[in-house]
């Protein structure tokens, strides 16, 4: 009862979360219709990554809490550091567009389903990135209470800089979270192969882009907050 009494008593909150299931709903249901209009599964894995984003936000429900015991609280910390990567880790996918192997269409000049493609990787993209924000969000609120604004804000960056280095494992080196428990050693391997200066150019162009994406959406919802609109 206790993760319930922290979302579902908020109307807005709650919408909110009645919203992404509808994106996330739409967004399968593309992935569905493709398959069965081209006879084709490949972009089924939109579907696992969706589910991969969703769990982070609900973490971040556990953590805001009221009692929880340290240690769990910090087990379930760590969890939430590996696992929101794969909010944002969506943005990456818009490379399989250019492996579609797609041909022109003499009368339109490409195939429609380019178009496609790319509005469906679009809502997942545009899902993703707003489940993870309000994770981070729920986070960035609770601590922001309890330790003070500028700890707050300091956790956004900290915790986009980090995300961002989980989508380049992700995207380039091929770790995925659950490799903390099914496969260490390559996974410390590929940490310690990672560090080079494209890392770090991938990781500062990343992580300002979802730090910004992140200021914009948070100043939208104080807009409610205030009187002059």
């Amino acid at each position: 009862m206790d993760l319930l009494d922290n979302f579902l008593p908020n109307k807005r909150t709650f919408n909110l979360f009645i919203m992404f299931l509808i994106l996330s709903f739409s967004g399968c249901l593309m992935v569905a219709i493709r398959a069965l209009i081209t006879l084709n599964t490949y972009y089924f894995f939109l579907i696992w990554n969706l589910f991969l984003a969703w769990i982070p936000l609900f973490i971040s429900l556990i953590l805001i809490i009221e009692g929880i015991h340290k240690v769990p609280r910090i087990c379930f910390g760590i969890a939430w550091i590996i696992f929101y990567p794969n909010a944002s880790y969506f943005i990456t996918d818009f490379i399989h567009i250019s492996r579609g192997g797609y041909h022109l269409n003499h009368q339109t000049g490409i195939e429609v389903i380019v178009w496609y493609d790319f509005l469906m990787i679009s809502l997942f993209v545009f899902t993703g990135l707003l489940i993870g924000f309000l994770s981070l969000y729920l986070l960035h609120k609770k601590i922001e209470t309890k330790i003070g604004f500028y700890a707050g804000w300091r956790f956004i960056i900290a915790a986009e800089i980090l995300s961002s280095y989980g989508i380049y494992l992700g995207r380039f080196i091929r770790l995925n979270s659950w490799h903390v428990v099914t496969n260490p050693y390559n996974l410390v391997k590929g940490v310690l192969w990672s560090f080079n200066f494209e890392t770090i150019i991938f990781v500062v162009i990343l992580s300002f882009f979802l730090t910004l994406m992140y200021i914009a959406l948070y100043n939208i919802s104080q807009l409610s907050k205030q009187n002059n609109y």
